[in-house]
């Protein structure tokens, strides 16, 4: 990797995937730190990762700005801006964030998530990863100031679906708890604008009651609930922010085991359950803004 004398690794920090690696380093002579991915290319799902993480590059103030990438026999990598702050899901879980927060702040941390979705949206760009790991607070003071304007960035595109990989990237990932159900059941085609706002309305669930709605140790069980559970109206939600919620995760439940219906059955409930979510990133950062008007 020629490329691989630029940079020097400063610490390493910890990742969901064994296969995948990420570092705080820098490029060699500037003192400016970066966010080093390393990726092992003996892995096909590694591979499509930093195919799909590599293939997001775009200048936009909510997304994480990719600096570099490239590939060697062993390991490909992909180096992006390093952004000092905390992710949300970070500052939900800590008291001395979290008691700063109130339902204001967090509409508008939401409204900066949907300003990026828009951009990649446009550049046809789908991120099938939004969740409050993935989306990271550009602070690391949280004064005042903050507090009236935040700055969001979107990081982490490894499971970004891109028309420029469309021939080669076959394989359907999807998360448990955020994912939509025709994520969920790999209808890729079917994975689009609205399978991501469906994400972001379960962050937003998730951030404002600081707990998971569908909770279990056994995997297949909380995928099983991500199919056949809507939301529950809790106290901390207002009404208002609830029918948003609720519109951008609209799914139709599943009365019977995935299994039981055909794939023409399937195909046509989320296809149904996606015309009754928002649209477009925009429709929802303007429903969110008429909140208290």
């Amino acid at each position: 990797m020629s490329n691989s004398t630029k940079y020097n690794i400063i610490n390493k920090l910890k990742t969901r995937n064994p296969n995948e690696k990420v570092y705080v380093g820098n490029r060699v002579g500037d003192s400016k730190n970066l966010i080093i991915k390393s990726f092992n290319n003996n892995s096909q799902s590694s591979v499509l990762s930093y195919l799909r993480e590599s293939s997001v590059n775009i200048e936009h103030k909510n997304i994480c700005k990719l600096i570099d990438s490239f590939q060697n026999e062993d390991y490909s990598f992909v180096i992006r801006e390093h952004i000092e702050g905390v992710d949300l899901q970070d500052f939900t879980n800590k008291q001395k964030y979290r008691r700063k927060a109130n339902l204001e702040f967090y509409l508008k941390v939401f409204v900066e998530v949907l300003e990026g979705l828009k951009e990649l949206h446009s550049q046809k760009i789908i991120h099938r990863d939004i969740r409050p790991a993935n989306i990271l607070l550009n602070s690391n003071s949280f004064d005042k100031e903050y507090f009236i304007k935040p700055k969001v960035q979107l990081i982490d595109f490894g499971m970004a679906k891109s028309e420029k990989l469309e021939l080669i990237d076959n394989m359907a990932p999807f998360a448990l708890i955020f994912s939509p159900p025709e994520q969920v059941l790999r209808f890729v085609d079917l994975t689009n604008e609205t399978s991501d706002i469906y994400a972001v309305g379960m962050s937003l669930w998730i951030t404002l009651n600081n707990k998971l709605p569908f909770n279990h140790q056994i995997p297949e069980v909380v995928a099983n609930l991500q199919l056949t559970q809507n939301l529950p109206k809790t106290r901390k939600i207002t009404q208002e922010v609830f029918n948003i919620i609720q519109k951008s995760t609209y799914k139709i439940e599943l009365k019977k085991p995935p299994n039981k219906y055909s794939k023409i059955q399937l195909r046509e409930m989320f296809i149904e359950a996606q015309k009754h979510r928002f649209q477009t990133a925009d429709e929802m950062i303007d429903a969110i803004l008429k909140i208290g008007k």
